[in-house]
């Protein structure tokens, strides 16, 4: 009735740490409908966990997920002002003409789903070409993401083009997918740029986020 349920709490967190949040069997739905321990420590052992999990999953929402989980393995430079000097490529990818597509989807629901379309494929594409998404942009809609920082990755400049190029053939076919339901149609602009830059956690001790500064941002944003 305790060393079991302990067990899987601890393979849980052990899981969590990576950002493993898949629930194999059910158990974590179960745990969220209340379903815990008959023995009151345990369940709010269990309680505590889930309230862990659903905190640390929707950080990693906001937050690119590398930077969590160099906070949740106990990283100490993940939490403090920090910066380094990287080699670095940069790509915006932005929606071309983003004040026309607000005027031909004055629906709110229209508008959401068009670009949470959007950002899904593309955050997906970067993802499997070892990009960062370091910020997702409003004004207009884009993405900015990273390769080498805050990680290592070999041949990022290729993998950044290559990122690009699936991103281009992805919005053919969301576009196709658009017409199907009777949206607009989007058309993305792409700036990609390699240079040495400072990366790290910038702001101040209360408020901080991870990002890049020197001239490749600004080139990579103007191209």
């Amino acid at each position: 009735l305790v060393t079991r349920p302990l067990q899987r709490l601890r393979d849980k967190l052990l899981k969590m740490a990576d950002l493993d949040f898949q629930d194999e069997g059910g158990y974590l739905a179960r745990l969220q409908r209340g379903e815990t321990s008959q023995i009151r420590d345990v369940a709010k052992l269990q309680r505590a966990f889930i309230s862990l999990k659903n905190g640390t999953e929707a950080f990693s929402r906001f937050v690119p997920e590398t930077v969590v989980r160099n906070i949740v393995q106990g990283d100490q430079r993940a939490t403090k002002l920090n910066v380094s000097r990287r080699y670095v490529t940069i790509m915006f990818s932005k929606i071309h003409d983003a004040s026309r597509l607000s005027e031909l989807l004055p629906q709110p629901k229209d508008f959401l789903h068009v670009l949470k379309r959007y950002f899904s494929v593309m955050t997906r594409i970067v993802e499997i070409y070892d990009g960062v998404v370091g910020e997702i942009m409003t004004e207009p809609p884009g993405l900015l993401v990273f390769w080498n920082t805050p990680l290592t990755v070999q041949d990022h400049e290729a993998k950044a083009c290559a990122a690009a190029l699936a991103q281009k053939h992805a919005m053919c076919m969301l576009n196709q997918e658009f017409a199907q339901d009777g949206l607009p149609q989007l058309g993305i602009h792409i700036g990609i740029h390699t240079g040495f830059v400072r990366s790290g956690n910038l702001g101040c001790e209360k408020k901080m986020k991870f990002g890049c500064l020197g001239d490749p941002m600004n080139l990579a944003s103007r191209l």
